[in-house]
């Protein structure tokens, strides 16, 4: 965040209770955390149940607060200090709104990719995997812990800097309308909803429910420029289609699925879904200690007008340092965000030769020739996952799930095959 304090109050509709002694100074930095705070930064006193933020303005101003925002007066000894410090102090009708509101702003400052995430389970691991994907091309911000609520989202957004290249933020809801609120304001370019489980079936009523508040994500998604990743193992599959309008709008489609079977396999392979990217595993093994290894598969789209070949899969072997067949899921979901293809949409698309008719671009060499080089230098959905990847070779038996749904024929039905073209092929701005 890079906002003076003039700019703060008018995005918040605040008003001065202490004025600024440099109203041109810009705060860096937010925090409701008095012990948290450095100096730059703007204070806000959040009211709670047991203890109230504004008890602890002084406290934060004496730490180096550059300014705090306030629902009513902090008291005269702090708005001395303040004055002293000169540090602004700006009353706003409610905090914990203001947050919204500052986010909001900083929003249209980002000229970065910002990528929405959520899902029942295994958010928060795949976040993480998705970050030190994008980290390993560029800049990357991304959500800190959890903190995926109506506090900790607008947080991620502020973290970030103008050049930030990638933004990932973690979604969190418990109800319907609450991921739409927060797409709100943190308006992304691309989504990727892990899985469809029944945490918060008690508010919502059914998992049907739960998938059509998690299309919410799909649905803020902008049109021509938008990416949806699609877990193609997820029954919930055509519910997210429907209901996150993708048959309806130019928004691109990239599947990922962690343990497919044969015939979904063999889908992927021939192009026979409606997605033009697909990342997929296979033949998945656990260690002694858990650990899975596994094949590593990507295959983008076809070249453009050439109908009679399929795009060639690339495959790399590869094992995660996380424990657990699920982490299976969340990996190869982040190695669908790195880009399984040549990709100048993807995030550094500068390390790889840009597609024919991109900007800037040159006419591709042949697909095979291009894509040996490419595996020679390190496979781009292999390269991010570095910190959470081992060397193994291969062991232990092979632990596959059952597939009980047709996840993939479903979106191959719910997308006609005229719409694989569409979707942005601009890299990060």
């Amino acid at each position: 965040m890079r906002l003076n304090a003039k700019q703060i109050a008018a995005c918040t509709g605040g008003q001065f209770l202490v004025d600024a002694i440099d109203p041109s100074a810009l705060m860096t930095g937010i925090t409701w955390d008095s012990r948290e705070v450095q100096p730059g930064w703007l204070y806000v006193a959040l009211p709670g149940e047991r203890v109230d933020g504004h008890d602890f303005v002084e406290a934060a101003l004496r730490a180096g607060a550059a300014g705090a925002l306030v629902m009513q007066s902090p008291g005269r000894p702090a708005c001395l200090l303040a004055r002293e410090m000169g540090a602004a102090v700006i009353e706003v009708a409610n905090t914990a709104s203001a947050i919204t509101d500052l986010a909001r702003e900083w929003r249209g400052h980002l000229r970065g990719r910002i990528i929405g995430l959520t899902g029942s389970v295994g958010k928060t691991t795949t976040k993480n995997l998705v970050r030190d994907v994008c980290a390993a091309f560029g800049s990357t911000v991304a959500t800190r812990g959890n903190q995926n609520n109506e506090l900790g989202v607008p947080r991620t957004l502020l973290a970030a800097d103008p050049e930030t290249a990638v933004v990932v933020v973690e979604m969190g809801m418990r109800g319907m309308g609450q991921i739409a609120e927060l797409c709100d304001f943190v308006r992304p370019d691309w989504g990727l909803v892990t899985n469809v489980g029944e945490s918060h079936i008690e508010l919502l009523g059914s998992r049907e429910n739960i998938a059509r508040a998690k299309a919410e994500l799909f649905a803020a998604l902008p049109a021509g420029t938008g990416r949806a990743f699609l877990n193609l193992d997820s029954p919930a599959l055509g519910i997210l289609m429907d209901a996150g309008r993708l048959g309806e709008r130019p928004v691109a489609l990239s599947g990922f699925d962690g343990h497919p079977d044969g015939a979904a396999v063999e889908l992927y392979e021939r192009e026979a879904v409606a997605c033009d990217e697909v990342v997929w595993a296979e033949d998945v093994a656990l260690d002694a200690e858990g650990r899975p290894c596994f094949t590593l598969c990507a295959r983008d789209r076809a070249d453009e007008g050439d109908l009679s070949l399929f795009a060639p899969v690339e495959r790399c072997r590869c094992a995660l340092a996380l424990t657990g067949a699920h982490n299976v899921d969340n990996a190869v979901a982040a190695a669908a965000v790195g880009g399984p293809g040549s990709g100048d949409h993807r995030v550094g698309s500068g390390r790889f030769r840009a597609r024919a008719g991109a900007p800037g671009g040159h006419r591709r060499p042949g697909r095979l020739h291009h894509r040996e080089r490419r595996l020679q230098r390190e496979p781009r959905f292999h390269a991010g996952l570095s910190g959470h990847l081992r060397c193994h070779r291969r062991s232990g038996s092979a632990h596959r799930r059952p597939r009980r749904h047709g996840g993939a024929r479903q979106l191959r039905r719910a997308v006609p095959r005229r719409r694989r073209r569409g979707g942005s092929r601009g890299g990060p701005s």
